[in-house]
């Protein structure tokens, strides 16, 4: 491998234990904090602790660009809406906006004074929000890099911002207990909500923009009318930390769920009304999910259970209490007629989402169960687990399929192909393997990496696979 005077590892196509070639993009000795797919699966671009940005080509696996300018780590990467553009921010205070079709940045925003947190493009990608520590929102206007407006009106972090979904308002929480909301074109502060009594982490649209719900630390969730800024309600049910929120699919309603033992409560999001408090029993609520329709509501519980709940009703549909440890992920399935559990006893169980009917349960595994994902077309189920293995079944009938026990160490992520017809695993022994998933054939093992693998992703168009540990490497999918 040669380096350059930079001391990067140049990309290089070579074969790796009988391997095809593959495309390998590394930080040298530098952790690689974000890494992102253009829009059109055309590129890769990552962050890393050694203040670089690198554009890759996806298809060839030429290093496009080495883009230099910070001098400390990159936190975030954003693609503008039409892939022409990326964005970077970091811990050195600024933000770059670069071009990559010529790796030659367009703007540098030097406004801020404490470290970039967050980042957002307006839904046209003329405008880019970035928000820090230093108490400010900055709004810029990215052809010219003219800053539009600076939101000096948090006293603490800004934590958050986002742009409504025509793009006209942007809102941003703190921690100074206080949701605001600006005009994106003219920087005018609409409102400022000081509802709140403890510090603000997350704010939310609704999906017609017409309402804005935000939570707290201290259990708080108000609602507020956006156009006139009048708070909605303020939902008190919660005494601790809001750990979900979540608008159903028509935005009429809204679900919370905290650590308080509270139960999950579903509120109506026009008038403010408590339509539903769903009994949870005094456990602390770890995740909530619509179902597809907005007819139904999951919610996952600390002790291991799940409960399944009609939404118009607050009827229990069922109790899922199969799992004897905690709950780590659950899973609708594309059509929402079935429900997958996946917890730390090793686990899987499915659900028939309009009865409660427990399908089935599979203890395949004898460790935790990481991740549990759908096939694309739904027909399928894998699980990755701690036991090193990868399981597939038959989702409608669950008849087991196959078990796939390639890796050597715990299996941590779990990605289908974008047609169903591959899967890839990633693992703590450093590999990635893809698999064939009609006959369980293990078509490729990718070494190379230096520390465990803590994710995998298939490029768009399914032609690469992208994995993540202390590098990022950008593989040539088996075709």
């Amino acid at each position: 491998m040669a380096y350059d005077q930079e001391g990067m590892k140049q990309l290089q196509q070579r074969t790796e234990n009988g391997n095809p070639k593959v495309q390998i993009y590394e930080h040298l000795g530098k952790e690689a904090f974000t890494v992102a797919w253009s829009p059109d699966g055309r590129y890769v671009a990552s962050g890393s602790a050694d203040a670089t940005i690198r554009i890759w080509n996806a298809a060839t696996g030429q290093t496009l660009f080495k883009l230099q300018g910070h001098s400390t780590y990159v936190l975030e990467i954003a693609w503008s809406p039409n892939g022409n553009l990326v964005a970077s921010a970091s811990g050195d205070k600024s933000v770059y906006v670069w071009d990559v079709t010529t790796g030659q940045p367009v703007q540098r925003y030097q406004g801020h004074t404490d470290i970039v947190y967050a980042l957002t493009w307006s839904p046209d990608g003329r405008l880019l929000a970035s928000a820090s520590g230093d108490k400010s929102v900055h709004l810029w206007e990215v052809t010219t890099g003219r800053l539009v407006q600076r939101y000096q009106e948090h006293s603490a972090r800004v934590n958050a911002v986002t742009w409504s979904p025509d793009g006209c308002l942007l809102a941003s929480a703190a921690h100074d207990k206080s949701v605001q909301v600006w005009e994106a074109t003219t920087g005018q502060l609409v409102r400022r909500y000081d509802g709140h009594a403890s510090a603000v982490w997350e704010v939310e649209w609704s999906p017609d923009g017409c309402l804005l719900a935000s939570a707290a630390d201290d259990g708080d969730v108000q609602i507020w009318e956006n156009r006139e800024g009048r708070l909605v309600q303020r939902y008190a049910g919660h005494t601790d930390r809001v750990m979900a929120i979540t608008w159903s699919p028509d935005g009429r309603l809204l679900a919370s769920g905290a650590t308080d033992g509270k139960d999950v409560q579903v509120w109506e999001a026009a008038t403010g009304h408590l339509l539903r408090r769903y009994d949870g029993q005094a456990r602390w609520v770890n995740a909530i999910a619509w179902s597809p329709n907005g007819r139904l509501l999951v919610s996952s519980f600390r002790d291991g259970s799940t409960q399944m709940w009609e939404a118009a009703t607050g009827h229990c549909v069922q109790r899922y209490e199969g799992h004897s440890y905690a709950v780590c992920a659950v899973s609708w399935s594309p059509n929402g007629r079935l429900l997958a559990s996946a917890a730390y006893d090793g686990s899987v169980q499915i659900w028939e989402a309009a009865t409660g009917t427990l399908v089935y349960q599979y203890k395949g595994h004898t460790r935790t169960v990481f991740a549990v994902i759908w096939s694309p077309d739904g027909r399928l189920l894998a699980s990755a687990s701690g036991d090193a293995s990868v399981q597939v079944w038959e989702a409608t009938t669950g008849q087991f399929i196959r078990r796939y026990t390639g890796h050597r160490e715990g299996v941590n992520a779990i990605a289908w192909s974008p047609d169903g017809r591959l899967l890839a695993s990633a693992s703590s022994d450093q590999s990635v393997q893809v698999w064939e998933a009609a006959t369980g054939q293990l078509l490729l093992t990718y070494r190379g990496h230096c520390t465990k693998v803590s994710a995998v992703a298939w490029s768009p168009d399914g032609k690469h696979i992208a994995s993540a540990g202390n590098e990022v490497r950008v593989w040539m999918a088996p075709c």
